[in-house]
């Protein structure tokens, strides 16, 4: 009977432990993450194996929006720092639903969404042919 209370004692104290140690989110405990390269700072979304990787897909995201670094990067206080002045969180949550269609609906086909599928080289994305339409008359007349 006494070996029954301290085993339910020990139940309840070993049971609050888990809860207080999930609920602080000591994340060092539980994290099964890999430590981000040096050349990675901050990368959220993409991940690649080296700093020649990283700089050949920012080149190419360049080339799909018509964009240079500063667009999305404070290159003044380095790249990794987020300004929300500039349009690196949008460019994440496109990533994002870039890499979620490519994985989901485009799973199974050759071809793949890109950056360059809506933007074609222009900082936003054309929407509709009418707007396609206008965007060439006006870099016609330019």
């Amino acid at each position: 009977m006494k070996m029954k209370k301290y085993l339910s004692a020990a139940m309840g104290i070993a049971t609050l432990v888990c809860f207080v140690l999930v609920v602080s989110g000591d994340s060092q405990l539980w994290s099964q993450e890999k430590e981000q390269p040096s050349f990675a700072k901050n990368l959220q979304v993409l991940e690649f194996e080296s700093k020649e990787e990283l700089f050949a897909y920012m080149q190419e995201l360049q080339q799909a929006l018509g964009v240079k670094c500063n667009f999305c990067h404070d290159v003044k206080s380095g790249f990794h720092v987020d300004n929300p002045d500039l349009h690196k969180e949008i460019a994440r949550n496109f990533m994002k639903m870039v890499k979620g269609l490519n994985e989901g609906f485009f799973k199974d086909m050759d071809d793949k969404v890109t950056c360059f599928t809506c933007h074609q080289g222009r900082k936003h994305p054309v929407n509709s042919l009418a707007d396609l339409k206008k965007l060439q008359a006006a870099e016609a007349s330019n």
